[in-house]
């Protein structure tokens, strides 16, 4: 099980998530490092990053918005890591007008997490909870769902909006037992995606 949650210590309260195996373990606390600044009278900022062993290969473990586009080298350093797939808890948050009819997140997630899934080839797994949310940082909005999986090849599967919790999604992956790039093996890979990527631009924009 990997969960988010709050957690209380005697330096102030995390933004944290739990990894747990199926023996009711706790293998991971993970304490979310890019803190938004509604955040920051509520909670600490979190300062390391793990990936953890398991039978199906390295997994790591972010929180919510360490996948922003302006903070991917928290996902980066996991794939340096090692990791074979990056789980991250979520509690994507929107007002309460906004209905199925909304396009809430737009590109906000899906640009970020295809990024880190295609240069490391390894799936991007974000949960993001249902309900309405009452006290803390949140108050006031609602979590419509729309969890969102990021594929190496550019593909996704994506939950639906929905605020009340009538639908759940089930997902099947299969994971490399070790990371694809190593070392100096990452810097490589992320140059010749990036030139990939500028040359797809600049064909498009002719």
């Amino acid at each position: 099980i990997c969960g988010g949650l709050t957690e209380k210590t005697p330096e102030g309260n995390y933004n944290s998530c739990l990894f747990i195996n199926p023996q009711g373990e706790i293998l991971h606390v993970y304490r979310k490092i890019n803190l938004l600044e509604v955040e920051f009278d509520y909670y600490q900022v979190g300062f390391s990053l793990k990936v953890i062993p398991s039978p199906w290969g390295r997994l790591g473990i972010n929180i919510c918005s360490d996948n922003y586009l302006d903070a991917l080298a928290i996902p980066n350093v996991l794939g340096r890591m090692g990791a074979c797939c990056i789980l991250s808890p979520c509690s994507w948050t929107a007002d309460h007008y906004l209905t199925e009819g909304h396009n809430v997140y737009q590109n906000k997630w899906k640009e970020p997490f295809s990024q880190i899934a295609q240069a490391f080839e390894l799936p991007v797994v974000g949960g993001t909870g249902v309900g309405y949310i009452v006290g803390g940082p949140y108050e006031g909005k609602k979590m419509p769902g729309g969890s969102l999986v990021a594929y190496p090849d550019g593909s996704f599967l994506e939950g639906v909006f929905n605020e009340f919790s009538s639908s759940s999604l089930y997902v099947d992956l299969e994971l490399l037992k070790n990371a694809k790039y190593k070392g100096a093996q990452v810097g490589k890979r992320l140059q010749q995606v990036h030139y990939e990527k500028t040359k797809h631009c600049k064909l498009s924009s002719t």
